[in-house]
């Protein structure tokens, strides 16, 4: 048996990473099963900003992804990557020596710059690593980081890092520019 492949869309929020990846599961004709994290408390669907969503199983760790493999079972979706931790890079391996191809989507990078604990690896794994962009909130050019501000101000860099946006009404994330990041001297 060959092993699976690894397939990663990522980039700020704003990027279209949720669209990307619901377009990815709409045309592949493979038997799937499609996971997006319990801490995304926004709903069992993954959804894009552009309107398309995609019902989704909700597990509240990796390790559970791997419970619902069935033998027919060809490839796993993974959405909000950014929502889990460390060990959904063990749970990745195992999928992969299965022959299943695995595609993600989420941030890879937090609001401060900085990879999650999981995510710099998950990219060295991949086999294909599409990126994408989105627009700063400021000036209009091609974004690559999130930024995070609280009340209108930028959030502190030692806060928790995992907040969805909407959980907190003073919580607004935008995309930036390298020139406009809160954070690029610290990174």
């Amino acid at each position: 048996m060959k092993d699976g492949w690894i397939k990663i869309y990522h980039g700020p929020m704003f990027a279209g990473k949720s669209a990307a990846i619901i377009k990815d599961i709409i045309n592949n004709k493979k038997e799937k099963l499609i996971f997006k994290p319990k801490l995304d408390t926004t709903s069992k669907f993954i959804a894009s900003r552009d309107g398309t969503s995609h019902e989704s199983l909700i597990v509240s760790t990796s390790q559970e992804i791997l419970d619902q493999i069935k033998e027919t079972t060809e490839v796993i979706y993974i959405d909000e990557i950014n929502f889990f931790d460390i060990s959904l890079i063990e749970v990745i391996k195992e999928i992969k020596n299965k022959g299943i191809d695995v595609v993600l989507s989420g941030l890879v990078k937090d609001y401060r710059g900085e990879f999650f604990n999981h995510t710099e690896e998950l990219l060295n794994m991949a086999d294909e690593v599409i990126e994408l962009k989105a627009r700063c909130h400021i000036c209009g050019k091609p974004s690559q980081w999130t930024a995070r501000f609280v009340n209108g101000k930028p959030d502190s860099f030692d806060a928790e890092t995992n907040i969805c946006a909407g959980e907190k009404k003073e919580i607004e994330y935008i995309t930036t520019c390298t020139d406009h990041h809160p954070f690029k001297g610290k990174k």
